[in-house]
């Protein structure tokens, strides 16, 4: 009776043990310390003791997935997944940070569960100023496309008076000289301009060199505070 009493007693304590074998030691890690926006992150990692059988030919450890969770700078949730282990306890994960919710740069932090086991792995984080660079790029060509457009209309006003045809036959005016329909400048001549014309020419280069900086400035504290 004593004999089948302890056997009782032994089985409860060596069988339960695999019922209630918590979970294995996690362990996690990235393939680079660093990435910026748009790149791919490659997650691996491993469960110690998974696949494990008790001398019944139980498992030690219940079968479950690998939650991952990837957290920002400031502790914002970018990425959930749920991985299930390789026969020998390995995992790996690829997590895109192309969403809209990787909008911080810093440094991150990558979290593995399984069971009661969980480990951590952190890297950094970049955004590039792609974006905002298209924009001053984009606004410095308009600039440019306006001021051309103003050029054309200076130099075309300019021929006109210089080509101008009268009743009577071709008149030129000083500094200039007949050559077929059209009057040209002589080689000596010399473009004179009084002071108001060059001021008023200054001026005008001066109001657009400050909207094309005024623009790009502006245009830079957006792309800031969009990434902030």
């Amino acid at each position: 009776m004593k004999l089948h009493i302890l056997i009782a007693i032994s089985v409860l304590l060596i069988y339960p043990a695999s019922a209630f074998a918590g979970s294995g030691d996690v362990t996690i890690g990235t393939d680079l310390s660093e990435y910026a926006k748009g790149d791919t992150i490659s997650v691996s990692g491993s469960i110690a003791g998974f696949g494990e059988v008790d001398i019944f030919g139980n498992l030690k450890l219940d079968v479950n997935d690998v939650a991952l969770r990837v957290v920002d700078p400031i502790n914002n949730i970018v990425t959930i997944a749920q991985i299930t282990p390789n026969s020998d306890g390995t995992f790996t994960a690829s997590i895109p940070t192309d969403s809209p919710t990787w909008k911080k740069a810093g440094t991150y932090t990558i979290m593995a569960n399984y069971g009661a086991g969980s480990n951590s792995a952190s890297f950094d984080f970049t955004i590039p100023d792609t974006e905002a660079i298209e924009e001053v790029t984009e606004a410095i060509e308009e600039v440019g496309e306006a001021i051309e457009a103003v050029s054309e209309e200076i130099v075309e006003s300019v021929e006109e008076v210089i080509e101008a045809v009268v009743p009577g036959g071709l008149q030129c005016g000083p500094g200039t000289h007949a050559d077929g329909d059209y009057c040209v400048v002589d080689e000596s001549f010399e473009l004179e301009t009084d002071s108001s014309s060059m001021t008023d020419l200054m001026l005008g280069a001066s109001i657009v060199f400050g909207i094309a900086v005024a623009i790009i400035i502006a245009l830079r504290l957006i792309g800031k505070a969009s990434r902030s």
